[in-house]
């Protein structure tokens, strides 16, 4: 997806035209395809914030920007939302060993 969306904003914002090389152009075995489907938005860097919030916005509306001659895709979009909850002792044995959602306030 990352391929895809690098052409759309390029055309979208620049007027440049690009071609885009995919293994599945159909994108049901991409990563993106397959992955657990979540939009996180916390993160340890304002820049990472701002990027998810602008993808989850582009998501919401993308009806609007992809519509053509009255087609509009819907990428079923559910916002269910999801939280985890663990003890400072349990995220500080997550840190340890994963990624954990870097940037969690703990008090």
């Amino acid at each position: 997806m990352i391929g895809a969306a690098t052409a759309y904003f390029l055309a979208a914002a620049h007027g440049v035209r690009a071609t885009v090389l995919e293994r599945d152009p159909t994108y049901r075995r991409a990563s993106s395809a397959l992955s657990a489907s979540s939009i996180r938005q916390q993160f340890s860097t304002p820049i990472n914030i701002r990027l998810s919030q602008s993808s989850l916005a582009f998501y919401r509306r993308i009806g609007d920007e992809l519509e053509v001659d009255g087609d509009r895709p819907d990428i079923g979009l559910v916002e269910s939302g999801y939280l985890f909850l663990a003890t400072a002792a349990g995220w500080q044995r997550c840190a340890r060993t994963t990624p954990c959602s870097a940037g969690a306030a703990w008090t």
